[in-house]
């Protein structure tokens, strides 16, 4: 059994073993990290790894005495942590040693590497200088013979590496040296063969081959014979090439040479045709002043002239007419212009140039907005100018935009309906009445509401607003278009069709606008998509009494067929006419646009349409052929009506001389026509009974045309035998 002390001490053994044990454990842990972790000695390299292995040592050292000095007071555990620790170190030390060892070698021969590396680059960018290239590739084997030494090679493998070395260099030389005379880098790729390996030759050969063949074509010609002259440097190299090399390289020449003859000639095309545009851009904007600036211009060849010589004298009719209407304009006397008529759209487009041209940028848009209003037609720069403003993201030009769309729409309609992405400036004056004087909101609040419907967040919204469309349809009827064409409470208002499928079609009409309002523009409001539809449907929809009552109709023949004497029943009595020429009893008529009705008013031509005729029995047919009203009965029309208020006119006169001879006023008869009827009638005149029976031949010839019967003038039982026994004896006809 021990005594106390002996216990005591046995105690104190296993306390310092365990106080060692554990210095050993973090000294260990320490170890471990310098030398594998991050940026640890053994994993250094090159001459990092040779630079620090000093430290490294020191640092050893000088963690253990740090680990040892907290073990102070307990000898036994210093030495037991020293005993333990220092095999570890030592161990460490000698793997450092053959790491430095191993690291030095591939440092020097790196740096040799390196070296013989930018002798190889200094050789490259010397290409210009024989003699600087060679001392380059000297200093490179050098540094070949160094790597040699270090890394054991034997001689075959050191003039193994020398030569691929030296290939390698004088190929970047050649290349580079290639990139400002091909011609001359090949020939010392041919005299010396034996500088570069197989391999590095071939690489060359491919990569100066193509700049090659466009030097070499550089100088040279074809002769007249087909074959190729080549320049003397260029003929040299052929001298020294292979046979198949050479014939290889005066095909790719002739290639080129073609190809360079192809390039010039299209080239010339270009810009033969650039010149063709300038010089017509010029006749457009009146810079080609004469047919002489044409027919002396070098660029041009004979059929270019012709052409802009033609173009010239059109550009120049078109250019006096436009001035002759801006003059007429002035003085109030210019014809009124059709939106639809292709020729009258060119001369209000070249008219406006004209005009713009000739006004300060200051006063262009009152200049402008006077024009239209003149003339009624909208000029394509305005509208396009307006579109950018609209799809613009700046809520100023938008508004801008919005407010010259709704002047565009109130003072010229058809204009915009007739032209390209004019339904986009109809479509956004709807949606700026709607949103201004419909719901109140101010200019600057729409243009907001129209850039923000715009964001592509909301356009997910459309399948959603299409399902909307369904419920909301149930809100649009067609007493909405009869409510826009005039109250039809009261008797005599238009209605929507004279049967079930014109009213349908009508409805079809109106309820497809709707929808493509209310899912598009309109963004899901029911009452924009209802303004924007009603103001499609009067672009296409209006009222036509052809039917004897007012209808609804789409393209009705009133908006393109003229007044004759403030009437258009003209049109109801031929449609009737032609009509009773196929079934004698038909009772009424209607006609319906097509789209051949369509294309006429685009073309700005006489709508024709389908006639239906009504028989007794209430049911509707067609006639075969399609219903218009010729130019050559509104010419006969039109003669008729002249003729006519000429007799009027000769009568009113007459009896206005008469009674200022009575000492009556002159003056005094009204020029209305049934009023001077009576007169020349009730109080005749010399004279009255010619013109009496002229006016009875013009209501005859008239109810001829019109194959409706004349309606007479009023008559008393002796003036109509007077008028029998003149027109007796003198037959029918004009004012005598």
């Amino acid at each position: 059994m021990l005594d106390a002390s002996q216990a005591a001490g046995h105690v104190r053994t296993l306390e310092d073993n365990a106080a060692a044990q554990d210095a050993e454990v973090e000294y260990s842990n320490w170890l471990r990290e310098r030398t594998y972790g991050d940026g640890g000695f053994l994993t250094l390299s090159g001459a990092a790894a040779v630079d620090g292995q000093k430290q490294f040592q020191r640092d050893l050292d000088t963690q253990q005495l740090a680990i040892s000095s907290k073990l102070a007071g307990r000898p036994g555990a210093q030495n037991a942590f020293k005993l333990a620790t220092e095999s570890r170190k030592l161990s460490i030390l000698q793997d450092a040693a053959v790491h430095v060892a191993s690291e030095r070698k591939a440092w020097i021969v790196n740096a040799a590497s390196a070296r013989a590396i930018s002798f190889a680059e200094d050789a490259a960018d010397a290409w210009q200088n024989p003699t600087k290239v060679q001392e380059s590739i000297a200093a490179g084997l050098k540094q070949l013979d160094q790597q040699a030494a270090l890394q054991g090679w034997g001689a075959d493998l050191l003039k193994q590496k020398a030569a691929t070395y030296r290939s390698a260099v004088m190929g970047s030389v050649l290349l580079n040296q290639a990139q400002a005379d091909p011609v001359a880098a090949a020939s010392y790729l041919f005299a010396h063969p034996d500088e570069l390996t197989a391999q590095d030759s071939m690489e060359v050969w491919n990569r100066i081959s193509t700049p090659l063949r466009a030097a070499a074509a550089q100088g040279a010609t074809i002769t007249a014979d087909g074959s190729i002259k080549f320049s003397d440097a260029a003929s040299a190299l052929l001298d020294k090439m292979p046979d198949a090399i050479g014939r290889e390289l005066r095909d790719g020449v002739a290639q080129e040479l073609v190809r360079q003859r192809t390039a010039l000639a299209e080239e010339a095309k270009v810009e033969r045709a650039q010149h063709r545009d300038a010089v017509t851009l010029g006749i457009v904007t009146g810079k080609v002043a004469s047919e002489e600036t044409i027919l002396r211009d070098p660029m041009l060849d004979d059929g270019d002239k012709a052409t802009l010589i033609g173009k010239f004298r059109s550009e120049q009719g078109a250019t006096a007419g436009a001035r002759d209407f801006l003059g007429k304009l002035g003085v109030g006397t210019a014809p009124t212009l059709n939106p639809y008529d292709g020729a009258d759209q060119a001369l209000s487009e070249k008219s406006y140039g004209l005009l713009i041209q000739s006004v300060p940028a200051e006063q262009q848009a009152s200049a402008t907005a006077q024009f239209v209003a003149e003339t009624g037609m909208v000029p394509k720069a305005v509208v396009a100018s307006v579109r950018l403003g609209l799809n613009s993201n700046d809520k100023g030009k938008v508004a801008a935009a919005l407010q010259q769309s709704a002047a565009l729409a109130d003072t010229a309609p058809n204009a915009l309906a007739a032209m390209d992405h004019g339904k986009e400036l109809l479509d956004a004056a709807a949606t700026f009445s709607e949103l201004v004087d419909g719901q109140g909101k101010s200019v600057e609040e729409a243009a907001t509401f129209v850039v923000d419907q715009r964001n592509p967040a909301k356009k997910a919204e459309a399948q959603v607003l299409k399902d909307g469309w369904t419920k909301a349809a149930k809100s649009f009827a067609v007493s909405d278009v009869l409510a826009a064409f005039g109250d039809n409470w009261l008797p005599g208002g238009p209605v929507a069709g004279l049967n079930p499928g014109q009213e349908a079609a009508l409805t079809a009409d109106y309820l497809g606008a709707a929808e493509r309002a209310f899912t598009g523009p309109a963004h899901g409001d029911a009452n924009i998509a209802k303004t924007m539809a009603l103001q499609e449907m009067h672009r296409a929809y209006g009222i036509s009494s052809v039917s004897g009552q007012p209808v609804i109709t789409k393209f009705p023949p009133e908006n393109f067929y003229p007044a004759i004497d403030g009437s258009q029943s003209y049109i109801r009595d031929l449609a009737m006419k032609d009509a009773r020429s196929i079934v004698p009893n038909a009772t009424n008529v209607m006609l319906v646009a097509t789209p051949e009705t369509a294309q006429d008013v685009r073309a700005g031509q006489p709508p024709r349409y389908n006639l239906m005729y009504q028989l007794p029995s209430g049911v509707w047919d067609m006639v075969p052929s399609m219903f218009a009203v010729s130019g050559d009965e509104l010419r006969q029309l039109s003669a008729l009506s002249a003729e006519e208020h000429q007799i009027l006119f000769e009568g009113h006169r007459a009896h206005d001389s008469a009674e200022h001879g009575n000492g009556l006023p002159a003056n005094s008869v009204t020029a209305i026509p049934l009023l001077i009827w009576n007169r020349i009638l009730s109080a005749p005149l010399k004279g009255d009974d010619v013109r009496a029976a002229a006016l009875a031949d013009v209501q005859r010839r008239r109810s001829q045309l019109l194959g409706a019967p004349a309606a007479p003038y009023p008559m008393s039982p002796d003036l109509q035998q007077r008028l029998a026994d003149y027109q007796a004896k003198n037959g029918f006809g004009g004012a005598q």
